[in-house]
């Protein structure tokens, strides 16, 4: 994962807006926790698939908004990288999952949400659990900046009561889901602004790149994911996503 914003000192002025979780970036780079939801078979929508889904809905919305907004954001890039590592292995080529985080990178980040400076700042080497925990809490106290997690936040609903949040609050600092740090910021329309930039972006990505028909079907396939992931729709189906209150 290259560090954003580092050939960009002017955009680097601007103060940090929020301390970006692990969890929350790998939702808006992976696929793997929804396919993996989705490996028992079936048509129907558990509440696992739905609530996989809807966390990567959030996720990405977030990121919109901070496109959007030029926002600068810290997150922490030795967990980025193992984590991301393990959720699409680099050796691991032609994988859905693998394609479509290189995708998030290169298509996505670096060019339809090219306005959100994504630092990472290296203070986790080495550093994992409650140890890479206290890690972005410093961050959040050394920008005065809030933390956006997925952590405490699953089927049931959102959890101050242990783990992360509950370190966070008890330190005073603001603690957000990304619906929580969007909601009132962005609507829902922003989902299919979202998709409209993703189709001029990546027409023109295709033909710069002169990409054979197998960078175009992996293009258009990214594409359905997020059509899939925020609205619920799948090819033949019409359907919207079903949203549970995670405010």
């Amino acid at each position: 994962m290259r560090q954003d914003g580092a050939h960009q000192p002017e955009r680097r002025m601007k103060s940090v807006q929020a301390v970006v979780d692990t969890n929350v970036v790998l939702d808006i780079y992976s696929i793997t926790d929804l396919s993996r939801a989705h490996e028992s078979g079936g048509d129907d929508d558990t509440p696992e698939r739905l609530f996989r889904r809807v966390r990567l809905r959030e996720s990405l919305m977030l990121a919109w908004l901070f496109h959007v907004t030029h926002a600068v954001t810290v997150s922490l890039p030795n967990e980025l990288q193992r984590l991301a590592a393990r959720h699409a292995p680099p050796d691991a080529k032609g994988t859905v999952e693998l394609q479509h985080m290189q995708l998030s990178i290169y298509l996505q980040k670096d060019l339809v949400l090219s306005n959100w400076v994504a630092l990472m700042e290296n203070v986790d080497e080495g550093l994992v659990g409650s140890k890479a925990d206290a890690a972005l809490l410093d961050l959040c106290r050394k920008y005065r900046a809030p933390l956006i997690t997925n952590e405490g936040y699953s089927v049931a609903g959102v959890s101050d009561s242990h783990g992360l949040r509950a370190k966070a609050i008890s330190a005073g600092i603001r603690v957000f889901t990304p619906r929580q740090y969007w909601s009132g910021k962005i609507g829902e329309t922003s989902t299919r602004k979202f998709l409209a930039r993703y189709d001029a972006v990546s027409k023109r990505f295709v033909r710069r790149q002169n990409s054979t028909s197998a960078v175009k079907d992996a293009v258009s396939l990214r594409r359905a994911i997020l059509q899939h992931v925020f609205f619920g729709h799948t090819k033949g189906a019409t359907l919207p996503v079903r949203l549970p209150d995670s405010s």
